[in-house]
């Protein structure tokens, strides 16, 4: 009963993560789109004012919320060509490593974000040039860091065979 709740948890898991990357998707169209008319407008020497506060709001915000499913998918930075010439055992203990030491880095995130995202919405923090609230980029500095250390939790535990690999781990999309 207790496997099963822990696999059906990670699936469930997996799953947010991947919708959390498909609105990350949409927020990368914006960014790409508020660039565009930026230096489109910059090069008539017409200035967009609010375009660099909103440029490095949607950025910081792209950045988070892709951490987690980038993680479930292996498509993060690694040293493939290394760990390959490992034997198995030690290529297992690489991987375990790698995840407790980012289960403590984005707890350590997590949490830091948090507590900046509550003091900017407690003082009323906002960018300067067209007053986007700071806390909103923040939040979602919480809830990326948050997904990625599930999902590293996630990969302890299936490398400790205590669950499967959930199936969004194994599909190409």
């Amino acid at each position: 009963m207790e496997r099963n709740l822990l696999q059906t948890s990670a699936e469930g898991i997996s799953k947010v993560s991947m919708w959390i990357f498909k609105v990350s998707n949409g927020i990368a169209i914006v960014l790409m789109l508020i660039i565009f008319i930026d230096v489109f407008f910059r090069r008539m020497y017409l200035a967009v004012g609010g375009a660099m506060d909103l440029i490095e709001v949607f950025f910081c915000i792209l950045c988070f919320l892709c951490f987690s499913y980038t993680w479930m998918k292996g498509d993060h930075i690694n040293v493939e060509i290394l760990l390959e010439r490992l034997p198995a055992p030690l290529q297992k203990a690489v991987r375990l490593f790698s995840a407790f030491i980012g289960v403590f880095i984005f707890a350590c995130l997590a949490y830091g974000s948090y507590k900046l995202a509550y003091g900017s919405f407690r003082f009323g923090d906002v960018t300067v040039d067209i007053g986007f609230p700071r806390g909103i980029p923040q939040t979602a500095m919480v809830v990326g860091a948050f997904f990625c250390f599930l999902q590293l939790i996630i990969s302890i535990l299936f490398e400790f065979k205590i669950i499967q690999k959930p199936d969004l781990y194994n599909k190409n999309e």
